[in-house]
């Protein structure tokens, strides 16, 4: 095959992901089209490369320096592919900004996701981590992921169950990690709004009514918008620690010292607020050199200025030690790294 695709050399990746750490790839390219993809992992093979995908780098760590081919999936495009009495069925590429989406959700009335405006990143990241918010969790929508399977060499389309999608997880983070590149992702949006306002502001805010899905997003982006730094403002990649999941057994334990530990019913356990532990460890706006955890939300780790991974990986080894000494919990990573 005639290489059509030009490879870049020595890339920064700090602009690439909402971190901001210092870093650079050594090899980096954009991919627009499936057949570029076919071609860049061709590439990286030929040349002995590893390779990394990169959406909108919300939910990534980068080393100084990357010894590979990062390969940031930029596919574009949104279209509805059926329609019946109750539903909508819509393909979105893996390029999409996520918030986009949920915009072309809103002014189509396409509901099932409402809750989950103005989250960092893209559509072929959002399966990966099942990204979810206030009550929702994308898996909810999707009916299919398709992508392109590294070790067969084909593209393959997985349905919703073969996904194993559970809390912030997935098979693109087990079984198939880094080995399956998601190009589009298709969903189910319901034609009737099915608001979720479980969580207390949400509740409070509409007092048992069913809010427009215009209505539910201002109220997420306030919500959100109070505690959760926006990237451009302040390098952040969200939560950097996922909501610890208990039994009911070590729950009991931990009621023993603390009565009013949060907790929320998760499947047959029970799931603690991360913020929380953490606050009480009194690591809130505590800051170490160019990073620090968020002075108005204990689960955001934010880089100041021209912060490097070692400082990052020292001050979450501080946190998680503080919360597993003090409530014997142990707090486990959002963020992956690439290595």
């Amino acid at each position: 095959m005639t290489r059509s695709i030009s490879i870049e050399k020595h890339v920064s990746l700090t602009d690439k992901h909402t971190l901001a750490l210092q870093s650079r790839a050594d090899f980096f390219y954009k991919v627009t089209t499936e057949e570029a993809l076919v071609e860049a992992i061709q590439w990286a093979r030929q040349n002995h490369q590893p390779v990394w995908i990169l959406g909108g780098g919300s939910n990534v760590l980068f080393p100084a320096r990357f010894e590979g081919l990062v390969l940031q999936i930029a596919l574009e495009g949104i279209s509805l592919l059926e329609e019946n009495n109750d539903a909508y069925k819509v393909q979105a590429k893996a390029g999409v900004v996520w918030d986009d989406l949920l915009q072309v959700c809103m002014r189509n009335g396409w509901h099932g996701l409402d809750n989950l405006a103005i989250i960092p990143g893209t559509v072929g990241a959002a399966p990966v981590q099942n990204i979810g918010a206030y009550g929702q969790e994308v898996a909810s929508c999707i009916t299919a992921v398709r992508g392109f399977n590294l070790e067969s060499k084909v593209f393959e389309t997985l349905s919703n169950e073969e996904c194993q999608f559970r809390y912030r997880h997935s098979i693109f983070k087990a079984a198939l990690k880094n080995k399956f590149v998601i190009t589009a992702v298709d969903f189910e949006f319901h034609k009737q709004a099915r608001p979720h306002l479980q969580y207390a502001p949400l509740n409070t805010a509409f007092e048992g009514a069913i809010p427009s899905f215009e209505a539910v997003r201002q109220k997420v982006i306030e919500v959100r918008e109070a505690k959760l730094p926006s990237p451009n403002r302040l390098a952040n990649c969200g939560s950097f620690f996922k909501n610890p999941v208990v039994s009911k057994e070590e729950l009991a334990d931990l009621q023993l010292t603390y009565p009013h530990i949060p907790y929320y019913a998760y499947l047959n356990d029970v799931k603690l607020s991360a913020g929380w532990l953490i606050e009480q460890t009194g690591f809130k706006g505590f800051r170490e050199g160019p990073v620090g955890m968020y002075e108005y939300h204990a689960l955001v780790l934010v880089n100041y200025a021209d912060a490097q991974l070692a400082d990052v990986e020292k001050l979450s080894s501080r946190v998680v030690d503080a919360v597993r000494h003090q409530f014997s919990v142990l707090l486990e990573r959002e963020p992956c790294l690439a290595c």
